[in-house]
């Protein structure tokens, strides 16, 4: 059971980061997107689809884990508002039978307020809210993980 002050989340990634895993536990990484962090989410199916991608990107097998992170460690995933889940733009109303009105639909929908947003780089919990993903900006040891796949 998580302590008051963390939170179990899932990472999803490519078996070929797997001995550096096992002896470091997670470090932060510089993503495409410029982003340094460790991408986690609080959906598991997201997580498997991350393993994908990486295991696209990488080779090696998709690898599941979760993870205990600390709360002061966690800020928002702002790349993630720019391209969220198809069921998360449904969720306040958008069509998605057309993704580039969809996705002006989901701006909109935030510059009016009815997406949660984070005020700040510490206001993480909207994040995780509306997009299903967050941040560690601090490395994760590898006491605290715990391989699902």
């Amino acid at each position: 059971m998580p302590k008051p002050e963390t939170l179990k989340l899932f990472h999803g990634t490519s078996s070929k980061n797997l001995a550096d895993i096992n002896k470091h536990g997670l470090r932060a990484g510089r993503y495409k997107s410029g982003e340094d962090g460790i991408w986690l989410t609080d959906k598991r199916e997201i997580a498997e689809k991350f393993s994908e991608i990486s295991t696209d990107e990488k080779g090696g097998d998709p690898v599941l884990f979760e993870v205990e992170v600390k709360k002061a460690n966690l800020t928002p995933d702002f790349i993630m508002y720019k391209m969220p889940e198809y069921e998360d733009m449904d969720k306040v109303g958008c069509d998605l039978g057309d993704l580039e009105k969809s996705s002006k639909c989901w701006q909109r929908k935030i510059r009016a307020g009815k997406v949660p947003y984070p005020k700040n780089d510490k206001d993480w919990i909207p994040s995780l809210e509306a997009v299903h993903s967050v941040i560690s900006i601090k490395p994760i040891p590898k006491t605290k993980i715990k391989q699902l796949k």
